[in-house]
């Protein structure tokens, strides 16, 4: 499946979420990942990022495509 960020890579890592009573995923790849990481830290959301995403930079085990 390809980022649904950039449409170029394969993607690897899938945020799982809840917006109003529904559940979604966003697929992403892991160059898209470190971008949105990097923007969120700049505007002051890093740890809000990191509590929607399970995921920061420096993780070791991101999350992949099928898990929650």
């Amino acid at each position: 499946m390809l980022c649904q960020n950039c449409q170029k890579n394969e993607a690897d890592k899938v945020f799982v979420g809840r917006f109003a009573g529904r559940q979604f995923q966003w697929h992403v790849c892991d160059e898209c990942l470190q971008q949105m990481w990097r923007q969120a830290v700049a505007t002051g959301y890093g740890e809000t990022f990191r509590a929607i995403s399970g995921w920061w930079l420096g993780k070791e085990d991101p999350r992949s495509s099928g898990e929650s």
